[in-house]
């Protein structure tokens, strides 16, 4: 049985409905990955992770599974040739109209589940405005972040290999499509700031955020060691975050919003 929403029709839609179906709304980026991987990369990413959480998921819960939004919030790549990015305000009314007709619809359910780090703050901000502006619930959260402890066990780069096009990235891609993956161009820019109050790492947090212009420290578009990347690592972590993500999605059912103290 097929969990992508635009396979159904709307009476097929309406029975996921009833029955609470999760949504699963995947949101990507189209920007620079350095020279060695497509611009598509955190569309073609979520995407992959999105869907087989999803089909995996379903096994238990009732979920759908959303076409992917392709591009977002990327003005820090934009000194990269083909990046193509979505105004602040722009991307702020695609994410609410897309869950606003869902919630119109019926559904309760909504993950908003991000593939680009430069989406997470303006996806905060999203849903807390329409929490209480349009009385619209969604849960956000990036596919890694259901997978941080086990990234950190995987990796083998040194803090700062983990960011842009980076050791994770790499890995994933070589896995879901690696004939996309130009190995002649792959070496090592790890870069971590020397401030202990800033991070240059997905995985590690730091205190204080301030935006960076990709191309201000990379002139390749790159930020991480992707040299230690491999088709094989790449499944084992495609895997891992694919588990992570689904067992979200059966928490997230049996969440009751009229009910914020028993969730």
């Amino acid at each position: 049985m097929t969990v992508k929403l635009g396979e159904l029709t709307w009476q097929e839609a309406e029975e996921r409905i009833a029955a609470g179906a999760v949504a699963v709304v995947p949101v990507g980026a189209f920007e620079q990955h350095g020279k060695h991987m497509p611009l598509d990369t955190d569309w073609r990413l979520v995407s992959h992770v999105a869907e087989a959480a999803a089909m995996k998921a379903s096994a238990k819960v009732p979920v759908v599974l959303l076409p992917t939004i392709w591009t977002g919030f990327s003005p820090h790549h934009m000194q990269f040739k083909g990046t193509v990015s979505l105004s602040l305000s722009t991307f702020q009314t695609v994410i609410q109209e897309v869950c606003r007709s869902l919630w119109t619809h019926g559904f309760r359910k909504i993950l908003l589940l991000n593939g680009h780090g430069g989406n997470m703050a303006p996806l905060r901000s999203i849903a807390a405005e329409m929490r209480f502006a349009d009385q619209v619930r969604v849960a956000v959260a990036s596919y890694w972040d259901f997978a941080v402890p086990d990234i950190q066990s995987w990796r083998k780069s040194a803090p700062g290999g983990i960011d842009h096009a980076c050791e994770m990235e790499t890995a994933l891609m070589m896995h879901v499509d690696g004939r996309l993956v130009k190995r002649e161009h792959i070496k090592n820019a790890l870069w971590f700031p020397k401030s202990g109050y800033l991070s240059g790492d997905l995985t590690i947090g730091g205190q204080v955020t301030i935006s960076f212009d990709l191309a201000e420290i990379s002139d390749e578009g790159v930020a991480g060691d992707p040299s230690t990347a491999t088709p094989e690592r790449g499944e084992q972590l495609f895997n891992i975050i694919v588990d992570r993500v689904a067992a979200f999605i059966e928490h997230f059912f049996g969440w009751d919003w009229s009910r914020p103290d028993q969730i």
